[in-house]
């Protein structure tokens, strides 16, 4: 029996979850956009911001209005029905780098407590305790941090199977798979804590080696910003997921073959 199926077969029912809902978020945005009235300038959406004082604590009225209102016509909605869509395919693809990521982690957490052989490969440490999965994770998350990007998992799959070190790169992409999870982490963090911007960091990214080409294979910049807004449609998204899987399975491949563990996945 291979250990370390059940952590692949976890990641890919989550992922699968997720994909299913941004199906169904995308369904419901096609639809209304076709059953809409007629374009108009009547509001489809209205609504104002408020909020409480927090200091106030001799009580009364206690919620005021922002000053801040927010309106969607139907027109405005049947043109901006496609961001609306692009929006929720960029917060899908940053969930999927977080699920993962926690992939990699479980992944770790599992090969190191059947195979301690490669814990000199993570410490040097030979007062190193380990007596519970606790334990384990938390070695596994002190290791992530001494590398940017999860760089060292994919340093550690490198040392321990050949078959990974050749597959990262030699693929049917032909994409350098660490190249792209770099650039898939640099999209992420735009995402997130740059609301889709273009932030000089993904420009600098998908400036190494094929990360243009790949880049712009799945994404498009809008220029309605100084800096421009990243967008993806969802059947893109759709394909980044997919991709998320293959490295998935092409990590759950390799290291089962260099430990001797049956491919009983499929």
């Amino acid at each position: 029996m291979n250990y370390l199926t059940n952590i692949l077969t976890s990641y890919f029912k989550e992922i699968t979850k997720l994909e299913g809902v941004l199906v169904t978020i995308d369904s419901f945005i096609k639809y209304t956009q076709a059953n809409l009235d007629s374009p108009s300038e009547r509001n489809y959406t209205e609504l104002i911001s408020t909020y409480r004082d927090l200091s106030q604590l001799q009580g009364g009225d206690n919620l005021y209005w922002t000053g801040q209102k927010f309106s969607y016509s139907l027109s405005e909605l049947k043109d901006d029905a496609f961001y609306i869509a692009s929006r929720e395919c960029c917060y899908g693809i940053a969930q999927t780098y977080e699920i993962f990521e926690s992939f990699l982690k479980s992944f770790l957490v599992e090969l190191l407590q059947h195979k301690r052989e490669y814990l000199e490969l993570i410490s040097n440490d030979e007062s190193l305790t380990l007596n519970s999965t606790d334990d384990f994770r938390d070695l596994v998350n002190q290791f992530q941090k001494r590398g940017k990007n999860n760089k060292k998992f994919f340093w550690l799959f490198r040392k321990i199977s050949d078959f990974y070190k050749r597959h990262e790169k030699e693929n049917i992409w032909n994409y350098n798979m660490a190249d792209w999870y770099d650039l898939m982490s640099e999209v992420r963090h735009a995402i997130i804590h740059n609301r889709q911007h273009f932030t000089d960091k993904v420009k600098t990214s998908i400036a190494r080696n094929r990360n243009q080409i790949i880049f712009e294979r799945y994404f498009n910049v809008e220029k309605s910003t100084d800096s421009g807004l990243i967008i993806v449609d969802r059947l893109k998204t759709g394909e980044l997921i997919n991709l998320f899987n293959q490295f998935a399975f092409l990590i759950w491949k390799s290291v089962s073959l260099d430990c001797g563990l049956e491919l009983d996945y499929r």
